[in-house]
């Protein structure tokens, strides 16, 4: 199975997804996070991990703001994968407050519509 996504700085807005709002559910933050194809985009588990930790670093700075949109949608991705992975949901608040300021970054860079970056099966 192949896939493809259409390159990040393509505008290509064909499809569009509303950021999920501040009142949004775990759940549907976990699946805005997979709109966003890190691997189709980045190439390698190991640009995505860095991508994801350099936007951490900047989360811990209180320098989010500075964050490429693709960055942050990088490390929601990788984050929320994380959490697939592990089989739970979030309990702890530095997580949970993590993703949710990822999010609000996300909507604030974007005005709350970002392309969907899917990976399309072929």
């Amino acid at each position: 199975m192949q896939t493809a996504c259409p390159s990040p700085a393509s505008q290509d807005w064909t499809s569009i997804v509303h950021v999920p709002g501040s009142d949004a559910t775990f759940g549907e933050v976990s699946e805005f996070s997979y709109t966003f194809d890190a691997y189709g985009v980045h190439g390698s588990l190991e640009r995505i991990a860095r991508i994801a930790g350099e936007v951490l670093d900047a989360w811990r700075c209180g320098r989010l703001a500075a964050c490429a949109l693709d960055d942050l949608r990088t490390a929601l991705f990788m984050s929320q994968s994380a959490w697939r992975v592990a089989g739970v949901e979030p309990t702890d608040g530095f997580r949970v407050g993590y993703e949710w300021e990822l999010l609000g970054a996300i909507r604030e860079l974007s005005g709350g519509l970002v392309m969907d970056h899917r990976p399309i099966t072929l």
